[in-house]
C-alpha cells in the first residue's frame, strides 16, 4: 500500500500542479487579450475622437467665418454711415466758418474808392494841363502865324482881312 499512496500522492500533486499551470496559462493569455482589446478599443476611440474633434472644428470655423463676414459687413456699412455722417459735419462747420468769416468781414470801400478818386481826379488834372498846353502853343502857333500874315501883309502894302485876324 505503500506504493499506491506514494502513486496516488504523485499523481494527485501532478495534477494539483498542472491544474495550477493551466490556471497560470489562462491568466496570462486573459491578460494579453485584455491588453489588446484595450489598446485596439483606444485606438479606436482615439480616432473616433480625433475626427470628432476634426469635423467639429472644421463646422465652427464655417460658422466663425459667415459669422465674421456679417460683423465685417456690418461694420463697413457702420463705417459708411459715419465717414458720410462726418462729411456733412464739416461740411456744414465749413459753411458756417465761411460764413461767419463773410458777416463778419467788413470792407471799407471808401478808402479805395477815395483812393481811386484821386488817382482819377490827378489823371484828369494832367489830361486838363496837358490839353491846356496843347491848347497854349496852338494859340502861339495861331498868333505867331497871325503876326507873321500882318506883317506879310504889311510889306506888301495891301490891309490885312478882317476875317483873317479871328483865325
Amino acid at each position: 500500500m505503500s506504493f499506491k499512496r506514494v502513486f496516488v500522492g504523485t499523481v494527485l500533486l501532478i495534477s494539483i500542479i498542472g491544474s495550477s499551470m493551466s490556471v497560470v496559462f489562462a491568466e496570462q493569455d486573459i491578460e494579453s487579450l485584455l491588453t489588446n482589446w484595450f489598446d485596439k478599443n483606444q485606438e479606436e476611440a482615439l480616432e473616433d475622437l480625433e475626427k470628432s474633434v476634426q469635423n467639429e472644428q472644421e463646422e465652427q470655423t464655417k460658422r466663425l467665418k459667415e459669422e465674421l463676414q456679417i460683423e465685417v459687413k456690418e461694420a463697413e456699412d457702420e463705417l459708411k454711415q459715419f465717414t458720410e455722417l462726418q462729411k456733412e459735419q464739416v461740411s456744414e462747420e465749413l459753411k458756417e466758418y465761411v460764413d461767419s468769416i463773410i458777416r463778419s468781414m467788413n470792407i471799407d470801400h471808401e478808402d479805395e474808392k477815395q483812393r481811386i478818386e484821386t488817382d482819377l481826379n490827378k489823371i484828369l488834372e494832367e489830361a486838363k494841363k496837358e490839353i491846356e498846353a496843347i491848347n497854349i502853343r496852338d494859340s502861339q502857333k495861331k498868333d505867331s502865324i497871325h503876326t507873321n500874315s500882318k506883317e506879310e501883309v504889311k510889306k506888301d502894302g495891301t490891309a490885312p482881312d478882317e476875317n483873317n485876324e479871328d483865325e
